[in-house]
């Protein structure tokens, strides 16, 4: 869910806010601010909110806003009295069926799975999101009780074999890794008939010479197949073979220019070579490609402060500060930046 204040924000982090021709916005901004304030002026967001939702009555962002000045002065019964009216008028809002979950429950992981469980999605599509979310917020037990639950709906799922080849990599367990890759040779889920699951068998057990002559052939069976060209990057680099695997790296981002998953390893294995400059040269175009990647952002404001023009992160981030204060204050970075 990409909530109005989202996409103002990257607006003004892409300092595009003088574009901004929406009044309702700008409006719900300045309610925002008012409301983040220390201390903060509810009286001055109640009193922009209260105006906006009688002159735009069809319009639910304004509504959404207060019911977030009613939770932040802990008035929870007006909060869900509002959240109930609107999901009369706005059936289904989805910023407004959140915040129904999270007056219900205050734990994130909880909201995130029942607005999952409340989705159109299909049931597999369902059980992998949510298990993806119990696996990154360390719910492990759930996590396993959810992927069991996937499994036995359909256990030659191509994502169900992707997890559970990788989970076998990483406790070492090599069997049943092999019957997954296998099993993905079998069906052809990498479109290589099991050549980049053969491959990375062969890197987890420091095979390096056998994955990369089979990551070799694969990209000569497929010249456009970006996760081929990017192990065989990252195999050839382990064995020290270092242009020729960046050059390999350089050809997965090529195929796929728009995918994180190419250009993250690239700029990684820059940065841990030393070779910042180059790293700061490609996320500068990855960035242009895919301005709101988080990770990109991240390490484009980063490696501008270390070699490239810091006048850039620190504007940033000044920009980041005042229409989002409540850090308490500058990060440590925008105070480095600033001597």
């Amino acid at each position: 869910v990409k909530t109005w204040y989202e996409t103002l924000r990257t607006l003004i982090e892409n300092q595009e806010a003088e574009a901004i021709s929406d009044t309702t916005l700008r409006a719900l901004l300045e309610a925002r601010r008012a409301r983040l304030q220390n201390p903060p002026q509810f009286a001055t967001a109640e009193r922009i909110l209260d105006r906006l939702m009688r002159e735009k009555p069809d319009d639910p962002r304004p509504l959404v806003e207060r019911v977030t000045v009613y939770t932040a002065q802990n008035q929870i019964d007006a909060a869900k009295q509002l959240v109930e009216d609107g999901l009369k008028k706005f059936p289904g809002h989805q910023e407004l069926v959140l915040a129904q979950l999270q007056l219900q429950n205050p734990d994130p992981i909880w909201v995130r799975i029942q607005y999952i469980k409340q989705s159109d999605i299909p049931e597999m599509d369902k059980l992998l999101q949510i298990f993806s979310i119990q696996r990154s917020g360390n719910r492990l037990e759930e996590a396993q009780k959810t992927l069991e639950e996937a499994i036995a709906l359909d256990s030659n799922d191509s994502r169900i074999i992707e997890i559970r080849f990788v989970e076998a990599l990483e406790a070492g367990d090599m069997a049943s890794a092999r019957e997954q890759a296998t099993l993905a040779a079998k069906t052809n889920i990498d479109q290589l008939n099991g050549q980049l699951y053969q491959a990375r068998l062969d890197l987890a057990e420091r095979k390096v010479d056998a994955a990369i002559a089979t990551l070799e052939r694969a990209t000569t069976q497929m010249q456009f197949s970006a996760p081929a060209w990017r192990l065989l990057g990252q195999a050839r680099i382990a064995k020290g073979n270092i242009e020729t695997g960046l050059e390999a790296m350089r050809r997965a981002w090529d195929i796929r220019p728009t995918d994180p998953t190419t250009v993250r390893p690239l700029i990684g294995m820059l940065m841990e070579l030393q070779r910042k400059e180059e790293a700061l040269a490609v996320v500068r175009r990855a960035r242009s490609l895919n301005p709101n990647e988080p990770a990109l952002v991240s390490a484009w404001l980063e490696l501008e402060e270390q070699v490239g023009d810091k006048r850039v992160p620190l504007d940033t981030r000044e920009r980041r500060f005042t229409i989002d204060p409540t850090g308490g204050g500058p990060s440590p970075a925008m105070r480095r930046l600033q001597l």
